[in-house]
């Protein structure tokens, strides 16, 4: 679980973006079983900054808790190093990727909004954001718990 408290919002966009990992996953199972193989196989995830992580995009863990690892651009520069990538991947990525544009859900945060989510049920980002020399920068609190 996560909170995110905004302090001061950006002068310009900063929204941020959730996807339901669980309506992605019955998304996933209706379109094609393979991509519900590929998605739980290990992936490497490179940030291109010395840090490297090999996990599935998908994983239960427990009681059918779902998590998910996704970072398109860190997927793709870890390519060449997961050795099971083809064809299918490929698809199965794209596939992900455009999926999650319909599923997305908008959250703009506004000075004194606290939200708390639950991030093993939804993928999370942030938009691009511009801050104004006039403005107060972008501010938010984010504070972890288990």
């Amino acid at each position: 679980m996560f909170m995110l408290s905004c302090i001061n919002p950006a002068y310009q966009d900063g929204a941020s973006r959730l996807v339901n990992l669980y309506t992605l996953n019955q998304r996933i199972r209706a379109i094609n079983l393979e991509y519900v193989a590929r998605s739980v196989q290990s992936y490497v995830f490179d940030t291109a900054r010395g840090e490297i992580m090999v996990t599935p995009i998908l994983s239960f863990e427990g009681n059918d808790n779902l998590h998910s690892r996704w970072m398109r651009a860190f997927l793709e520069n870890g390519k060449l190093q997961t050795l099971h990538w083809d064809e299918t991947t490929d698809k199965m990525i794209e596939w992900i990727s455009e999926e999650t544009k319909y599923l997305r859900v908008y959250v703009q945060p506004l000075r004194g909004n606290i939200g708390v989510f639950n991030d093993r049920a939804f993928m999370h980002a942030r938009d691009f954001y511009e801050d104004h020399p006039d403005h107060e920068p972008l501010y938010l609190l984010r504070r972890w718990f288990r």
